[in-house]
């Protein structure tokens, strides 16, 4: 009798919904909201939007004003739960349930084994990075998804040879695009799978062609329409190379030598980025639960045996790519990995290379791996949060809705997270500092000043001119709040 209760509840259509509640449980107890990072401009870019003014005198990254698809989430999201901060999350959050379903699916295409795709979902579930960010509205979490749904297709493709299959596949990483250009190396995996097909077939998938030409079909629709209404026909690249000039510090040589290197020294930075810097922060991360290197390791066995070849070829071919592979179509910048967000379309393969490897291998050791990967997430789920510094920005939240009949003044991005988190409450008149020529010795006695020196350096690495905040030092003001790495002064004179 135990036994077969025990083998009705394995039985994925009572054993997946637990895993999706317990998802949403994790989610709930380790939730963030407004992290007071790029989700300020989504938000800030949203709100013009409905207001009627979409992005007038925006300040911040270009690519935000591309990024379509999260705008549009987002304001919907305000539509039905009002302007707020917790509006914010509720498309990352779907997603990331969702997401959990998905691998479910992508799992048993790829392994014909329900216990594989059951424990692949429950690792997505509790994976320390999904739960975090399915509570902050970041757009690589909801890309990776539609991604991985054109990936589901495209398997389902190769399968069965149904073109309608190669078309949900194109459409899925066409609509990707306009929430993040994360499909940029999946679009190169197809094209090798595309030539491998070609050179062992000795003909042409025009499924596989197609599944990766659609998103830039899309692109150049894009391009034609925008060209019409402004004349300038590649606005979406202009943008782009845009946002590199503008965040040039996130990027290779940057990251490794600052502004002046030998030629020798661009060489060995080279070679330390990739090397070191990214295989570190991309097979050695905790916040991962070594995942990607179980995956590693388990590619290397699947190699050897001769099986999986797809699903090896996804995981270690989205890795080498993410190492070293540049992300700008006009000049060499791989991505620094140290941004643990950047590693989201690499989940999906690395947990099925995992999972398969653990039920294939250790299936009589199961009970205690479930409980070493819970209690680990646990903990790095907590380390996140830290890292956040998710408590003391929850007590700056607190007092910015305490604010009342204030004149506040501060630099753009942080005045975007204000705007927000106060539901965009007129008020209070919040300022913004940027590219103005203003003394802090002339605002309105009493007023307050929001001050963040690890925003005004980077603002001012962007671009952006600032007022000289060491007046914040002066009897003029008075610190009278500081939470995180933000300090609150008034006007005392």
């Amino acid at each position: 009798m135990k036994k077969e209760l025990l083998e009705k509840i394995e039985q994925p259509k009572y054993l997946l919904p637990i895993i999706i509640i317990l998802a949403a449980v994790l989610r709930i107890i380790f939730f963030n909201g407004h992290i007071f990072s790029d989700d300020s401009y989504y938000a800030h870019l949203a709100h013009t939007y409905s207001e009627g003014n979409f992005g007038s005198d925006f300040l911040g990254y270009p690519i935000h004003l591309v990024r379509k698809l999260m705008i549009f989430f987002t304001m919907f999201s305000f539509m039905i739960f009002g302007e707020g901060e917790l509006a914010t999350v509720f498309f990352p959050f779907l997603f990331s349930l969702l997401s959990i379903i998905l691998i479910y699916f992508v799992a048993y295409e790829l392994t014909g084994n329900k216990k594989v795709s059951l424990f692949s979902s429950f690792v997505l579930a509790i994976l320390p990075t999904d739960i975090i960010f399915a509570s902050i509205n970041f757009a690589d979490l909801i890309a990776a998804f539609l991604i991985n749904f054109g990936i589901y297709y495209v398997i389902k493709f190769i399968k069965t040879s149904e073109m309608k299959y190669a078309y949900f596949a194109g459409l899925y990483f066409a609509i990707s695009i306009f929430a993040k250009m994360s499909f940029y190396y999946v679009g190169i995996l197809i094209l090798i799978l595309a030539f491998l097909y070609l050179k062992k077939n000795k003909k042409i998938s025009i499924g596989l062609i197609l599944s990766a030409v659609i998103p830039l079909l899309l692109l150049v629709i894009e391009g034609i329409i925008i060209g019409a209404k402004t004349g300038n026909y590649f606005y979406r690249f202009q943008i782009l190379e845009a946002n590199y000039q503008s965040t040039y510090y996130n990027f290779f040589p940057y990251t490794v030598l600052g502004d002046s290197y030998t030629n020798l020294e661009y060489f060995w930075g080279l070679l330390k980025q990739i090397f070191v810097e990214n295989t570190k922060n991309l097979f050695l991360r905790r916040f991962y639960l070594l995942i990607p290197l179980f995956a590693l390791i388990g590619s290397f066995l699947f190699i050897k045996q001769k099986r999986n070849a797809g699903l090896v070829f996804w995981s270690l071919g989205l890795a080498i790519l993410m190492l070293g592979f540049t992300t700008s179509p006009t000049s060499y910048k791989p991505l620094d990995l140290k941004m643990s967000w950047y590693a989201y379309p690499l989940f999906f393969p690395a947990i099925i290379i995992f999972s398969e490897t653990v039920i294939r291998y250790t299936k009589k050791y199961l009970p205690v791996i479930i409980i070493l990967l819970f209690v680990g997430s646990m903990y790095m789920s907590t380390e996140y949060q830290n890292f956040f510094d998710i408590e003391e920005k929850n007590k700056f939240k607190d007092f910015i809705h305490r604010m009342d009949d204030e004149f506040v003044f501060t630099d753009h991005h942080t005045k975007y997270a204000v705007d927000l988190i106060r539901g965009y409450d007129e008020n209070v008149v919040v300022s913004s500092l940027s590219n103005k020529p203003t003394l802090l010795s002339e605002l309105p006695k009493y007023s307050l000043v929001i001050f963040n020196e690890g925003v005004v350096n980077e603002l001012q690495l962007q671009g952006y001119s600032l007022p000289n905040y060491e007046s914040l030092k002066t009897e003029q003001f008075k610190m009278i709040e500081k939470y995180s790495d933000f300090e609150i002064y008034r006007k005392i004179e």
